[in-house]
């Protein structure tokens, strides 16, 4: 039934968001009616969180695994930075020189692109790891170590933050297809927050291993303790 509501939801957001329409927001994604756009999206928010409490329980992921879900989130918000431009792309397209693009001319329309392009590669990343997370659960519980799987992520946040860093100062700047506040504006931005949020999770991970892989203080002053000392050596020399 989650998943059913969800579909639907989603259903209703492409049809509330649609330029055609102009329910929401008009051709360039700027919001129209203020109500209908916010509630849209905390109705299908809402909805994907039921999902995602049924899809762990059947998955088996664990409750205190949060980054499964946080990179759900990014692969989620990726979809909207992906689905946001292209419907801004698709009302201005036979607006755009091709030429300029090709060219790499900073114009609107190439920005327009941009913005896809940056959705569909956070969507890969966050697919992937997704996707490596719960085939080691399923078929190969431990053959990752927790050590490795924190420094591969840590390279993907930093990768995914540089790229979300470009995309804000370049889609939500002046000039961009999301400088006016609607679903790219605020998908672009909460991307950069939740890869900041990943990276700092992932270094704070990897120190904690560094530290645990450390001797303690006491496991060295028990190793110095169990050590013969020299004038046991001459005692037992002498017996």
């Amino acid at each position: 039934l989650s998943i059913i509501m969800f579909g639907l939801w989603i259903s209703n957001l492409v049809l509330t968001m649609s330029s055609e329409s102009t329910w929401a927001v008009n051709e360039i994604g700027d919001i129209e009616i203020a109500n209908l756009f916010y509630f849209s999206w905390a109705s299908i928010i809402t909805s994907f969180l039921v999902m995602m409490s049924y899809i762990e329980s059947k998955l088996g992921i664990q409750e205190d695994d949060v980054m499964t879900a946080v990179w759900m989130a990014v692969n989620k918000v990726c979809a909207v930075i992906v689905g946001a431009s292209f419907h801004i792309w698709q009302n201005i397209e036979e607006k755009c020189d091709l030429e300029d693009i090709q060219n790499g001319a900073i114009t609107y329309c190439t920005k327009t692109v941009f913005a896809m392009a940056v959705g569909a590669t956070g969507m890969v990343a966050g697919s992937t790891v997704v996707a490596s997370r719960v085939l080691e659960r399923q078929f190969c519980p431990g053959c990752c170590s927790r050590r490795v799987r924190a420094h591969v992520e840590a390279v993907v946040s930093v990768f995914l933050l540089l790229l979300f860093t470009v995309a804000v100062a370049s889609i939500t700047g002046i000039g961009g297809p999301g400088q006016s506040v609607g679903d790219l504006y605020y998908a672009t931005w909460l991307a950069f927050v939740v890869a900041i949020g990943v990276f700092i999770h992932c270094y704070d991970r990897i120190r904690l291993d560094e530290i645990e892989s450390e001797p303690s203080e006491v496991d060295t002053l028990g190793k110095l303790r169990t050590i013969p000392s020299e004038s046991s050596f001459v005692h037992m020399q002498k017996d």
